[in-house]
């Protein structure tokens, strides 16, 4: 190890104490602990809920959400993102992660986490998370939906009110693209809701699925690079 890098983690060290030592004397700044979290494997299956067979190409999104400490628990950033499809056998998984500093550091990991959520086109979407919304101090969370087998129903209603279920989903992730550049890390279910986006957009009624053009107002160009040249390579 360089003289730099030691310096460095000593630097780093010495700033975590006395941080701890100024949380023992004023509670009301955020906890130091934990400084990162390291999250353990995650893996399952998904099914065809009316007959029992697996589903192929199931994306599946899991992310590691912050919030704030207050009682309103407002999001404060994301950990981890992360995306798996299911292959043959319906089966995705999502290995160990390095250990990931706790930024922002206002922020606590809630016991609900991670959120995995489930898109196939013709099916209702799903989730899956955690019980409980107490905060996680243990820097080493898991997934009560390891090992699950979730259940995708094909959608029974109306293309408008189809429409209308997968404008939930992409409200729901609206997360990668407030914190950072997260984006990146979900390009087959933005590409696979663009193509919903344009397949369902003579439907009478239809508001607003969001297309790959729609997000890339979103994005910040000067931090993350050009949004539509990084989808591009996916959007085939």
């Amino acid at each position: 190890m360089s003289q730099k890098a030691k310096w460095i983690i000593g630097i780093g060290v010495g700033l975590y104490f006395v941080w701890m030592f100024l949380h023992v004397l004023l509670p009301i700044l955020p906890s130091p602990w934990p400084p990162f979290y390291w999250a353990l494997p995650v893996h399952g299956q998904v099914i065809d809920a009316d007959t029992d067979q697996p589903l192929e190409g199931v994306i599946v999104v899991a992310h590691w959400e912050l919030r704030d400490t207050s009682w309103t628990g407002s999001p404060e950033g994301q950990v981890a993102v992360m995306e798996d499809a299911t292959d043959g056998k319906g089966r995705f998984a999502f290995r160990w992660w390095r250990p990931r500093l706790r930024w922002r550091f206002w922020g606590l990991m809630r016991s609900e986490a991670p959120g995995l959520l489930f898109f196939k086109s013709g099916y209702q979407w799903e989730s899956c998370s955690n019980h409980g919304v107490n905060h996680v101090y243990f820097p080493f969370p898991s997934s009560d939906c390891d090992g699950a087998v979730i259940r995708l129903k094909k959608f029974q209603g109306s293309e408008l009110e189809y429409v209308k279920n997968v404008e939930q989903l992409d409200r729901e992730l609206e997360f990668v693209f407030k914190y950072g550049c997260f984006w990146k890390r979900i390009p087959y279910m933005l590409v696979a809701l663009d193509q919903e986006s344009k397949r369902l957009s003579a439907v009478k009624g239809y508001r607003t699925i969001s297309s790959l053009e729609d997000r890339a107002g979103e994005t910040n160009e000067r931090w993350c690079g050009s949004f539509m040249k990084y989808m591009r390579r996916y959007a085939r």
